[in-house]
């Protein structure tokens, strides 16, 4: 687990700023809105830290209209998952998340690849207007996909955590060196003749 603006740092990405508002929040793990707080000039990283006892950082604030995640999964998802924000009901314009593709994905695509070489598995978060963007995080093997929240996909939440799950078990497996396969394998016969063992002298 990293600092947050550590993995933004190595994209070499410097977006402009979209607006004069920053928006403070935690710099660790998973905070799906808790602990954001956007656009007041009360919440500060010092007082944000205090709160919830985590490292918290500043970072400019994109309008969107969409948010966006990228998925990698070996290879990039050819398509994006995007919903409109601020997005409540029934106000909301897009009351799903959809699929889409934008015309800077690739090359942002390209520039991660390029700063997160050996990571097979990623998520990435956006703001943007279709043109500008803004990288939000970008989170390792644990981010998913979303593709279960949109109408497009087609694709229930059972399943797609089930191909999440089988594409990090299969490359790990890949992954594997004949030497450490052999290991786990004469550590599961040592464990097996230890259980005879046991057994004939508890029996």
């Amino acid at each position: 687990m990293g600092h947050k603006e550590l993995y933004l740092d190595r994209l070499s990405f410097a977006p402009r700023h979209f607006s004069s508002h920053y928006i403070v929040k935690p710099a660790h793990s998973t905070s799906v809105g808790m602990g954001v707080d956007f656009l007041s000039r009360k919440w500060t990283v010092a007082l944000c830290e205090s709160e919830l006892a985590v490292p918290c950082m500043l970072q400019p604030y994109h309008p969107g209209p969409w948010e966006v995640r990228l998925y990698k999964s070996v290879k990039w998802d050819p398509e994006a998952v995007a919903w409109k924000v601020p997005c409540i009901q029934p106000e909301c314009e897009e009351p799903y998340p959809f699929l889409t593709r934008f015309p800077w994905q690739s090359d942002l695509e390209a520039r991660i690849d390029r700063a997160f070489p050996n990571s097979p598995f990623l998520a990435v978060d956006a703001r943007t207007n279709g043109q500008d963007l803004l990288v939000l995080e970008i989170n390792g093997a644990l981010g998913m996909p979303y593709h279960w929240a949109t109408q497009q996909g087609h694709t229930a939440v059972v399943l797609e955590h089930l191909r999440w799950i089988s594409d990090r078990v299969r490359q790990g497996i890949k992954t594997l060196s004949l030497e450490t396969i052999l290991k786990l394998l004469v550590l599961g016969v040592e464990r097996q003749i230890m259980k005879k063992i046991q057994g004939k002298i508890w029996f």
